[in-house]
């Protein structure tokens, strides 16, 4: 059996209307199947039914609707009972659309896809057909039972018009909003979303028209402005700011790592240094020591804290090959923000403003990765745009705040270990200290030794990195080999199987799997199926490799097969 609270109260069994009887013992129904599961004392019944005024036999009355209901309820799987306090409705909750809708709605907002979240709140919002119970209820009764529904409906209906506004459909935003506003122009946060979303769809005179509309509500309701964040966003509309038609994308930072230990008191420091809005925060220290780690650490701890996400921008300040001006910073940090490659400006100071106008209003924080030096992001940092910044790589940063990483402690390094091995028979405090305590050789010795405990641990090489990548490459099979130095002289992003087959003269079903076999053995990473890449510092590692072992010729000439192969890609 099927109920339905949401709007006139029905119930249907095998596709058929079930009659719930009269009006005092469809009431009772509805409030019993609020909390299926769960005994709702007499005396509430009572109150509940006839709104605080019961009449004298009111027990013997509701005694009466149970029997009544029991007869509906017969032969189908909701079943209710007499408890000494009270009644008990044992019901599924996916037999009830209010719990139904509010599962789905939650469902809904998990879903990362902007496009895929707004469809599956628009589905979830079909079970709305009125208000709770309407064709037995009242106003006061509602805001005593079904305050929470409600509630969430609104929520919903902001949720659906942020990813429709995400996912750069503002036409679709401004209809799920515009009856909300309409019923209560005072609600401020569904205007300014209204307004933003007319706006970018065309419609800036139906924007401002909204904003008069519900500053003239508030006046003579209210007798109050406009609070400042939608003045702000009127006056933005008014001189038609470029960063209001940038997608007001839920900006994501890439995940934590699962493995993350230790840096309590790093992640205690970073608290204290980003705790006023516009903080500035460098962090560095040797590359693969664990700053990126860290900042992404802590940024998933903060969450609660900057509730408009964290945006990550990998500068690649780390790759000699790659530039390291500050123009080439904005405009990475922009891209990572959502603003399309055409948009965005070439000139700096014009790159600076359009920056400020996509974070205006946002609380997020903005992490910048592997900047080669403060200069490479000066102007960001002296823009003040986001909430909060962190800066990351080698430093040193002058001028602001500076957190120093380095090695991780004995402890933690033993516990990193023991987690990623997960109880392979190996002296873990040996091996820590044989890998200096460095996060990235700790993680590659780890790699290959869950495959093969057996393994000797080459410490010869003074670099722990250069020891562990050392005894990596050693035991790879030639193939492999080839492709590791290949990677060498190529400071690529990302490779794929076509790329690889390119680059070995091979075809890419056995590229594919050589970079499988580079990925099982740590010195690969799977960006996504098929997307590999290689950190920069094991990058340096295989150029080394690749000086001692291939000639000048064969590293020119891996270059030019990579580079035929991009500009075919592009062409």
């Amino acid at each position: 059996m099927e109920f339905l609270i949401l709007g006139p109260m029905e119930a249907h069994r095998a596709g058929s209307r079930v009659n719930l009887g009269r009006r005092q013992e469809r009431r009772l129904l509805g409030v019993l199947l609020l909390t299926p599961g769960r005994i709702v004392d007499t005396d509430r019944l009572i109150d509940l039914i006839w709104d605080g005024s019961p009449p004298e036999r009111a027990r013997a009355a509701i005694h009466t609707y149970v029997g009544r209901l029991r007869t509906v309820l017969r032969d189908g799987p909701a079943h209710l009972a007499t408890r000494p306090s009270g009644y008990q409705l044992d019901a599924a909750p996916d037999s009830i659309d209010a719990h139904r809708f509010t599962a789905d709605v939650e469902r809904a907002c998990e879903i990362p896809d902007s496009t895929g979240r707004a469809e599956a709140l628009a589905g979830a919002l079909k079970a709305w057909r009125g208000p709770l119970m309407a064709d037995v209820s009242d106003d006061p009764f509602r805001r005593r039972v079904g305050a929470a529904f409600d509630e969430l409906r609104l929520s919903a209906l902001a949720r659906l018009a942020e990813a429709w506004l995400e996912a750069d459909r503002p036409d679709r935003a401004a209809d799920a909003l515009a009856g909300l506003v309409a019923a209560d122009p005072a609600q401020e946060r569904h205007v300014g979303l209204l307004m933003t979303a007319l706006h970018r769809a065309g419609r800036r005179l139906d924007a401002l028209e909204a904003f008069r509309v519900t500053r003239r509500v508030l006046a003579q309701d209210h007798g109050v402005a406009p609070g400042p964040d939608l003045q702000r966003l009127h006056f933005r509309i008014l001189s038609n700011d470029p960063g209001l038609d940038v997608s007001a994308r839920r900006i994501v930072a890439p995940a934590a790592r699962a493995t993350f230990v230790g840096r309590h008191a790093e992640l205690r420091r970073l608290d204290d240094l980003t705790g006023k809005p516009g903080a500035v925060v460098g962090v560095s220290g040797a590359p693969g020591v664990g700053t990126t780690a860290l900042v992404l650490e802590w940024a998933r701890r903060a969450a609660e804290r900057f509730p408009d996400g964290h945006c990550y921008v990998d500068l690649r300040g780390n790759v000699e090959e790659c530039p390291a001006q500050p123009a080439d910073a904005i405009a990475r940090t922009l891209r990572a923000l959502g603003v399309p490659a055409e948009r965005t400006p070439d000139d700096e100071n014009e790159g600076v403003r359009l920056l400020r106008s996509v974070l205006d209003g946002r609380r997020s924080v903005l992490l910048l990765d592997n900047a080669r030096s403060f200069a490479h992001v000066a102007s960001i940092v002296h823009s003040g745009a986001a909430r909060a910044l962190l800066v990351a790589g080698t430093g040193p940063w002058h001028g602001i705040p500076e957190l120093r990483v380095g090695p991780l402690a004995p402890a933690d390094s033993v516990a990193l270990l023991a987690g990623l091995l997960d109880g392979a028979a190996v002296d873990l405090p040996r091996l820590a200290e044989r890998c200096g305590h460095h996060p990235l050789a700790l993680r590659l010795a780890a790699t290959w030794l869950r495959t093969d405990p057996e393994l000797p641990f080459d410490g010869g090489a003074p670099d722990p990195l250069e020891a562990v990548v050392g005894t990596a490459y050693r035991r790879l099979a030639p193939p492999e080999r080839a492709l590791f130095r290949a990677l060498g002289p190529l400071a690529v992003p990302e490779l794929t199987a076509q790329g690889a087959a390119r680059l070995c003269r091979t075809d890419p079903v056995r590229a594919g799997t050589t970079l499988g076999n580079l990925r099982d053995a740590g010195l690969l990473v799977e960006l996504a199926p098929g997307r590999f890449a290689m950190h920069e510092l094991v990058r340096r590692q295989a150029d080394l490799c690749s000086k001692r072992e291939d000639s000048a010729e064969v590293r020119e000439t891996a270059m030019r097969r990579l580079f035929h192969w991009h500009t075919e890609r592009l062409s």
